[in-house]
Formats: structure tokens, C-alpha cells, sequence
């Protein structure tokens, strides 16, 4: 199946499941973006899982080309609020 939509995860200590993603054969998503406040812990996780940007910057990732779908898994809110100001 092809992976034509693009998904861009904020927040990997609670979002690093999503990763599986990138596995499943039957699903269009696909990551390919993802943000953690933790620079050293996001770099890790893209490198180990060949996700092409990453960042510690929510808007960065918003504005990403390729990015059909964010997801916002943040426990403190922190990443939260800056992403999805109201």
C-alpha cells in the first residue's frame, strides 16, 4: 500500500509508539516528521528510525512539507500550547 500521507509526531515520550507506523503494511501514514523538547532524544529516535526532519521547534515541524497529519502527544502540555495556541 502506498504511504501517501505524511505524519509529523510532537511529543516522542509519549508519541514514540506511533513509530510502528512506518512498519505496518496496510497503513497510508507514514512519520516523517518529529519534535521533542529533548533535542538529544528526538535526533536519536529519527536517526534510529530514518524519520527525515526533525526538530525541537512545534512550528517547525507545522510548517514542514509532506506533513498531512500532526499529532500531539505531549504529557506536560508544554509542546501543547506552543503548537495549538487557542
Amino acid at each position: 500500500m502506498k504511504k501517501d500521507i505524511g505524519v509529523g509526531i510532537i511529543g516522542l515520550k509519549a508519541g514514540s509508539e506511533l513509530l510502528a507506523l512506518n512498519d505496518e503494511y496496510d497503513s497510508r501514514m507514514r512519520v516523517v516528521a518529529v519534535c521533542d523538547s529533548n533535542a538529544p532524544l528526538a535526533r536519536n529516535v529519527a536517526e534510529r528510525s530514518q524519520i527525515p526532519f526533525v526538530t525541537t521547534d512545534p512550528f517547525d515541524l507545522l510548517s514542514q512539507p509532506g506533513v498531512d497529519l500532526v499529532v500531539v502527544l505531549d504529557r506536560s502540555g508544554s509542546d501543547t500550547s506552543t503548537a495549538c495556541p487557542l
